[in-house]
């Protein structure tokens, strides 16, 4: 998946004016935090410790998670939850409708042997238990379930938006005017730096995800999510065939306020193209960026607070409604 981070300043230094920069591994992946204030260091450290809450609770690769309890009681019972995580459960599966199944959360199924291992491999033989559908919420019990015995379940591919989400609620929490976080393909940012400057969010080059082509200036709180087949060395797989995605070249992000609904949409508008995503793009009111090939697109919100590095690249406006295939 895409790795979109700020440039590195290696100022490690708790004043008010002047960046503290934490850099971690978190859910994996390579994170860093960049905030002013005197507590800094306290303040990064307890966004590092909600985040481990979160991974704990959702991750289905940690036993005894909600997620692991979800699946190890697939075909037989409800699993009860917290009114948080059934928030994180309906906009799941509200996606996972409306996009007719391009995102679903059991596409973990395509995932797991019979003895509970999971493969490095998706198992085409294993689609037939690949169906949101399966995925049951009750709102009103606060509890989940999944119908069929053979189903498996992941919240993965919105736990990093959901862990910058978190962060920039703790930054604001503690009466931070700005913010920026990165976990991955994921960043959290808000406000104007001290001395009034909008945060420069780096777009890579997808075919290496090495060069900075362009970048993005924003002092909106926004999470945002990019998709691509070489970023983060994490596999995209279409649930609808059981494939993996593979396209060279290409990378999608999508942002907006919600971690959840920018990480499953940036997986839904790099599996389906966006020509075929118009109608979620107007439904969740959010913004994208794709690079394709030698041009940049972007929401018009965007175009203008984009800047092109690599001038062999050019920038368009996704013009929804218009016929062309991207």
């Amino acid at each position: 998946m895409f790795v979109a981070i700020v440039s590195y300043i290696f100022v490690i230094i708790e004043q008010k004016n002047k960046p503290y920069i934490c850099l971690d591994t978190i859910m994996q992946s390579r994170s860093q935090q960049t905030i002013f204030a005197k507590n800094a260091k306290n303040i990064t450290k307890d966004v590092i410790y909600q985040i481990s809450k979160i991974e704990e609770e959702l991750s289905s690769e940690i036993e005894g998670s909600y997620i692991s309890r979800l699946n190890d009681a697939s075909g037989q019972k409800w699993i009860k939850i917290s009114p948080d995580i059934m928030q994180v459960a309906q906009k799941i599966l509200d996606i996972s409708q409306k996009s007719m199944g391009i995102f679903d959360p059991t596409y973990f199924s395509l995932f797991k042997n019979n003895n509970s291992k999971v493969r490095s491999m998706p198992d085409e033989n294993k689609l037939k238990f690949v169906d949101y559908h399966d995925f049951i919420i009750d709102e009103q019990n606060q509890r989940f379930k999944l119908e069929n015995n053979n189903n498996s379940a992941s919240f993965e591919l919105v736990l990093k938006g959901l862990a910058c989400q978190k962060a920039l609620e703790i930054y604001k929490k503690n009466n931070l005017n700005c913010g920026i976080v990165t976990i991955g393909n994921v960043i959290g940012a808000f406000g104007r730096k001290p001395d009034n400057s909008n945060w420069k969010i780096s777009i890579k080059n997808p075919s290496k995800n090495s060069d900075n082509i362009a970048c993005l200036q924003t002092h909106d709180n926004i999470i945002m999510a990019s998709s691509g087949d070489k970023f983060e060395k994490m596999q995209i797989v279409n649930p609808k065939t059981g494939n993996i995605v593979n396209k060279n070249g290409f990378s999608v992000s999508v942002l907006c306020p919600d971690g959840v609904i920018s990480c499953a949409l940036s997986t839904v508008f790099f599996i389906n193209g966006i020509k075929n995503s118009e109608e979620l793009i107007k439904y969740y009111g959010v913004d994208v960026i794709v690079v394709s090939g030698k041009n940049i697109f972007s929401t018009s919100n965007l175009i203008d607070k984009l800047e092109i590095n690599d001038r062999s690249y050019t920038k368009n406006i996704i013009k929804i409604g218009e016929n062309y295939e991207l």
